[in-house]
């Protein structure tokens, strides 16, 4: 073992401090969708109490509500795990990263112990140090998904095959046993290190391998709880949950191998994100590099059965899902290590090995960056629609098929790349009450779709074009309370109008509320009456000034979205109009003011301002009145913890 060994835990301080970058940090970076698909399990699991063999997800499939959804994917082991430290603990949900960590320190433990049994010291500190900076490894290993403590146990499973293989304890047998059932339940993918455990079994025992019997009693605790699993999750599919990809695409689409842009996607994957440009040739190197003892082949066979599983799942990983390559990255890692050790103990090349390795760390660090770059929009739209809608509130998105917006708006809805006017329909009679289309690329998707849900419902949000503003964001309320109350209807005694708008309209309230602080997005809420019938179709203008009045940004629409136009509104009416305003980071931090005002789009008369209330600020201006100040923040610093 190496805990006589002061290097490895050198190793593992420093793979933790790597690890706790953008620690508390939303799930909004690399992978984000398959993040908080994960984590929707996790909140259920704390909410309504953990089930594994129904792990339940708030996003819906059928329009049914009631009808609930699961978790179509591996055992949710490791979510009821995260579950009972945010129960017992009451921390938030990036605090369930801690996880993942603590399984990429152990597999950085056990690549060092197996490799050192296999191939030496040397060997296994350059290994270790190669697991602690490889790309993949330090971005997914802070990340909640199963990918990496799958992987880790794995290794782990196979540094206790090793170890019966040496000492035949039944105890060691045991822990691979455990290990490997854990991490077959966890991915599935991970199965390569049985066929690296039956290799080794093969170097040791030969044709006596057969006759090995408890290795069958093994071989049966690690693949059938799997197997029951996965047989299990097609009934939980048919009872409804968001589609996964399943063990039905082995084999499959194998085709796609014959095109060289498949081959050059992966090429690209490995060389930028998932190993980086050095450690691809270390790992090359190590491939052909002869170990000392039959052992040491155990990476060789454990990196080609790697690559020999995603060459038979090529519908999982070509075009998407490039996180399987993760796969790769421990054998990668004790390949590095035959290749940096065997230059180490040369002696003459003992500076170049050294030299190469701190090359390793500079040139891993650099492009493991990028992964964790920010992919705000579906956290911030998520967040708008917490503050916009009741917590029992079902809303829809459409982000791609990500449940991102979903999560982040802690909400139970429905999620879909593209939508039709029935689907909507469907599902605003099922109860749905906020659509939202969360980035321009669903914009885009959705892009004939748009002005028919314009003219069927009531959009919230500003009316440029969402497929190309910056935000790319479009709200439409599915279910609105009455906006238009009769001026014939008996009422008690109404208010008086704040501001008389020319004799035609008047405001009797007005208010604005934040709903995000980046980009700054408030609701605004207006109270119109109808003073006198009114001749032409009118429109609302909306401005934001600085307190001397300098507009820096401005909007205009018609009443409701065109849904009741000026020219039916009759003396008496009141008609209440909700509105969301995204700023999209285009003013600077500070107060600002709201001011409104009417205009004839035909002619472009504004509305005279004949009388101001007391609760309105005059202006010193004759065609719109300050309803409303209001403070906006700025953009979150980014730091090494948390945004600050």
């Amino acid at each position: 073992m190496g805990g006589r060994d002061p290097f490895i835990f050198a190793v593992l301080s420093f793979a933790l401090l790597l690890r706790t970058y953008h620690l508390a940090y939303p799930a909004w970076d690399y992978f984000a969708s398959r993040q908080t698909f994960n984590l929707m399990v996790v909140r259920t699991f704390v909410r309504d109490g953990i089930n594994l063999f129904r792990p339940a997800v708030d996003w819906l499939t059928v329009a049914d509500p009631w009808q609930r959804s699961y978790f179509c994917a591996e055992f949710p082991w490791l979510h009821a795990l995260a579950a009972a430290e945010i129960r017992v603990f009451a921390v938030s949900d990036w605090c369930t990263r801690f996880i993942p960590i603590a399984f990429s320190l152990g597999s950085i433990w056990w690549i060092y112990n197996l490799t050192r049994r296999v191939a030496g010291e040397s060997a296994a500190r350059f290994a270790a140090l190669a697991l602690a900076v490889l790309p993949f490894s330090v971005f997914f290993g802070r990340t909640f998904m199963s990918d990496l403590p799958a992987i880790s146990l794995a290794t782990g499973a196979l540094n206790a095959f090793t170890v019966w293989l040496k000492t035949r304890r039944s105890g060691s047998l045991l822990v691979f046993a455990g290990l490997g059932c854990l991490a077959l339940l966890a991915k599935p993918q991970a199965a390569a290190f049985g066929m690296v455990a039956a290799y080794l079994g093969f170097a040791e025992f030969r044709a006596r391998l057969f006759a090995q019997w408890r290795l069958y009693l093994v071989a049966a605790i690690v693949v059938l709880p799997a197997a029951l699993w996965m047989d299990h999750t097609r009934v939980l599919s048919g009872a409804g949950g968001p589609p996964v990809i399943g063990f039905e695409l082995l084999g499959r689409s194998l085709g796609l191998w014959l095109k060289a842009s498949s081959w050059r996607e992966q090429w690209d994957r490995l060389f930028y994100s998932a190993l980086g440009p050095l450690a691809l040739v270390l790992t090359a190197a190590g491939l052909v590099c002869r170990p000392r003892e039959a052992r040491g082949w155990l990476f060789h066979v454990w990196f080609l059965s790697s690559a020999l599983i995603l060459f038979l799942i090529p519908g999982a990983i070509i075009g998407w899902n490039d996180y399987y390559l993760l796969l790769l990255v421990p054998p990668a890692a004790g390949l590095i290590g035959l290749g940096l050790g065997s230059l180490y103990e040369r002696g003459a090349t003992r500076a170049a090995a050294l030299a190469l390795s701190l090359a390793l760390v500079i040139s891993s660090i650099w492009s493991v960056r990028p992964l964790f770059r920010s992919d705000e929009l579906h956290f911030r739209m998520g967040r708008l629609l917490n503050r916009l809608t009741q917590s029992d509130d079902l809303i829809a998105t459409s982000a791609g098929g990500a449940p991102d917006p979903l999560y982040f708006s802690e909400r139970r809805g429905w999620e879909a790349n593209r939508y039709t006017v029935s689907r909507v329909e469907e599902l605003a009679e099922a109860g749905g009450t906020i659509l939202a289309i969360a980035d321009p690329e669903a914009a885009r998707n959705n892009a004939a779709l748009i002005p028919l849900l314009d003219r069927r419902f009531r959009r919230l949000t500003q009316e440029d074009n969402p497929t190309v503003s910056q935000a790319g964001w479009a709200i439409w309320a599915l279910r609105d309370p009455p906006f238009r109350r009769k001026g014939t209807e008996p009422e008690k005694q109404r208010a008086a109008a704040v501001v008389d708008f020319g004799g035609e309209v008047g405001l009797i309230d007005a208010s604005i509320h934040s709903l995000i602080d980046w980009p700054a997005s408030f609701e605004v809420t207006y109270d119109w009456r109808c003073l006198s019938k009114i001749d032409v179709n009118l429109r609302v203008f909306a401005h934001v000034t600085t307190p001397d009045g300098r507009t820096v940004f401005q909007q205009d629409h018609w009443p409701l979205g065109g849904r009741l136009p000026t020219t039916v509104w009759n003396p008496g009416d009141e008609i209440r109009e909700r509105y969301v305003v995204v700023f999209k980071g285009a003013i600077l931090p500070g107060r600002y003011q709201l001011r409104v005002g009417w205009f004839d789009p035909a002619g472009g008369r504004r509305l005279p301002i004949a009388a101001v209330g007391p609760s309105a600020a005059a202006t010193g201006e004759n065609d719109r009145a300050t309803v409303a100040e209001f403070m906006v923040e700025g953009r979150p610093v980014e730091g090494w913890f948390r945004a600050e």
